[in-house]
């Protein structure tokens, strides 16, 4: 396969600037910010992506108003001299890595990413957002003066701090996609009644920057090709939107091009990767403007294929960036089989608790001082890793790029652990690109892999007795048993997916989940519907998917509607009898009887914690436990575990031997 990436790592003129390539690290929110600052650990987090090799960076979101700030003012303030000191950091710390950087800005409009705000959200009409419980202010015109005054002054601020353009954020529903948008914006004055009035205050705002900065500040727009809501903008009015600011309006440089409205922008691995580069492609043919191209977009070969066959000039990522801050670099050296790929589960990135993580790299969101050392260790350990899940994996991987001597025993005959049953599901398989990275990495760097190997007690006590000097429990975990007894065959979720179940087309399944509410019950829910079965799901949780990530329920919920899965929560298991069910409401007498071929029953899993509890205490050597053998939890969970006990291992190293 070729990886010279020609097209993709080929200079690009942007306006007045020149990119080293066509990779572009785009604007995310990282909530690492205090008081509309940005924090040290921000710097952080930009000194980690910067030495990644990108040609462009866009800062995230920026808001220019007070009345776009909430009461924890945790996005960026544009107008607060302290804020805009810390940035002048940030910009220094990009270029001195060879890239450009853009500043992202924007209102948020009535889309106050629930959270609260000391305003009144301002909005083109008092239109309530559904995910916010309050009707906004409608603008007067003198009001959008003063905004549009407000994103000028926020880019001359930008200009003097030496960013070499901005990007006005016109997408995801905010504020000025909100003035573009037929659903948000029923005006009947100069700005609302028409696409020329919608597109009004775009307008204004771009000849005010224009007027406020130089004429070779980069000047950029941010997108939605579609907001993929009833009623908001399809493709047909967005192609025409970007085609009427290009003409209309002088040198903007280029459209960055995005998908959705909040809360469904962020497609997860449900859906196809590159889904916006054919929008991408009709909008920079209608406008002949420069196009960045967004949203699912995780390796190299879409990458460079998006830019060989013109349906974009530039590429970005947020969340491959996340897994991966050398993506660019590792592409640029032909590296490409090292680069840890994203697999779109939107869950620790999207969460903000308290602020920006990433599920398959835990150097995400902490500061430069956690991350392992990257030279090689002057003494090597030796390393048992018992369980090749994600725990075990990273631990493995982790040690191993410090110069360690590792060995992993798995007893099942393929690796992954819990990974490897959630990948079976329907629209889920991307997950396991976690795992094939860290097994490749294990191979390439030597360490020893053995798969239906199961230690026991005995056999590791032997194995520290003659030298191995620390260990790495990551045994998994077990599905719990059903609490009652049932008449009626129960099957367990690793059953269904791991295919030791037959599914029969027309057949009547019910999906208990006694109170999870994430994805696993789901992925059999989704894997029943497929194969045809006519599914109920049943829950005592008062809502339906609860925990799953806001970006990824809408899909699911439409998906199980489309295949016709009868969703009943407030209901516990009844009695079984003659291929029925009862299920008993949690509120109160009701029962609902339900056919039955087939019961799937999830409570959770239980810590498979008998080795780690046996050999934990065994003086003279470390024995560290990892992932779902401490408590059973999530991916993100998993792979830091492991990443910690690595840590560990390597610092004991460090220790009694400095590098």
């Amino acid at each position: 396969m070729n990886e010279s990436f020609d097209h993709l790592l080929s200079p690009y003129k942007l306006g007045s600037i020149v990119l080293p390539n066509r990779i572009v690290n785009l604007p995310h929110g990282t909530l690492m910010v205090e008081d509309g600052v940005p924090l040290e650990l921000n710097l952080d987090h930009y000194r980690r992506l910067a030495a990644g090799g990108s040609g462009l960076f866009i800062t995230g979101g920026t808001t220019v108003h007070p009345s776009g700030t909430m009461r924890r003012r945790f996005l960026i303030e544009a107008f607060n001299p302290k804020a805009l000191e810390a940035l002048s950091k940030h910009v220094d710390v990009v270029k001195e890595n060879g890239a450009s950087i853009v500043g992202q800005l924007l209102h948020l409009g009535r889309d106050a990413v629930g959270a609260e705000s000391t305003y009144a959200f301002p909005a083109p009409s008092p239109m309530t957002s559904p995910r916010e419980p309050y009707a906004p202010h409608e603008l007067h015109p003198d009001e959008i003066s003063e905004l549009v005054t407000a994103f000028g002054q926020a880019a001359a601020n930008f200009e003097s701090i030496g960013f070499d353009g901005i990007e006005l954020h016109a997408a995801h529903g905010y504020l000025i996609s909100q003035f573009l948008s037929p659903l948000t914006n029923n005006r009947s004055d100069a700005y609302g009644g028409s696409p020329e009035g919608r597109i009004r205050f775009l307008e204004e705002i771009l000849r005010e920057v224009r007027q406020r900065c130089s004429p070779t500040f980069i000047v950029g727009v941010r997108i939605s090709a579609t907001e993929d809501v009833p009623g908001g903008l399809d493709a047909d009015e967005s192609c025409a939107i970007a085609k009427h600011i290009s003409e209309m309006v002088e040198e903007v440089n280029y459209f960055n091009v995005t998908i959705g409205v909040r809360g469904g922008y962020i497609r997860d691995a449900t859906v196809e990767d590159g889904l916006v580069a054919p929008m991408a492609e009709r909008i920079k043919k209608a406008t002949g403007v420069t196009t960045l191209v967004t949203q699912r977009i995780r390796d190299p070969y879409m990458a460079d294929q998006i830019v060989r066959q013109g349906q974009a000039d530039l590429v970005g990522m947020v969340r491959a960036m996340l897994a991966d801050p050398e993506w660019a670099r590792k592409t640029i050296e032909g590296r490409t089989g090292e680069i840890r790929m994203c697999i779109g589960v939107n869950q620790d990135c999207r969460a903000m608790d308290p602020h920006t993580y990433c599920a398959v790299n835990p150097e995400i969101g902490r500061p430069l001082t956690f991350a392992m050392p990257t030279s090689r260790v002057k003494e090597a350990k030796t390393v048992w890793v018992v369980g090749g899940g994600p725990a075990g994996l990273e631990a493995a991987y982790r040690l191993l790029k410090r110069g360690h001597r590792v060995r992993i025993f798995e007893r099942e005959h393929e690796l992954g652990g819990q990974v490897t049953v959630a990948s079976r599901a329907p629209g889920r398989s991307k997950l396991f690109d976690l795992v094939d990275f860290q097994t490749r990495e294990v191979r390439r760097m030597g360490g020893e892999i053995h798969l239906g190997a199961e230690v026991s007690a005995g056999e590791l006590l032997d194995a520290i007795s003659e030298g191995v000097d620390a260990v790495v429990v990551a045994t998994g975990s077990t599905p719990k048993q059903p609490d009652f007894g049932a008449s009626f065959p129960v099957v367990t979720i690793d059953d269904l997916l791991l295919g030791r179940v037959d599914i029969r087309s027309g057949s009547s399944a019910v999906v208990f989940d006694s109170g999870d509410g994430f994805w696993p019950a789901f992925n059999v829910v989704e894997a029943l519907a497929a194969k045809g079965a006519r599914v109920s799901f049943v829950t005592p949780l008062a809502a339906v998917g609860a925990r799953i990530p806001h970006e990824s329920i809408t899909g699911l919920m439409s998906r199980m509607v489309d295949k016709g899965v009868r969703l009943i929560p407030h209901h516990n298991l009844g009695s079984v009898a003659d291929g029925h069910i009862t299920v008993q409401s949690t509120l109160g007498p009701e029962e609902v009887d339900l056919e039955l071929d087939l019961l799937v029953w999830y409570g959770g899993r239980k810590a498979d914690d008998d080795l780690w509890r046996n050999v934990r205490s065994t003086p003279s050597v470390s024995v560290i436990g990892a992932g779902d053998c401490l408590a059973p939890r999530r991916i993100g969970h998993a792979v830091y575990d492991g990443y910690e006990a690595a840590k560990s291992i390597d610092l004991a190293s460090r220790q009694a031997s400095p590098v």
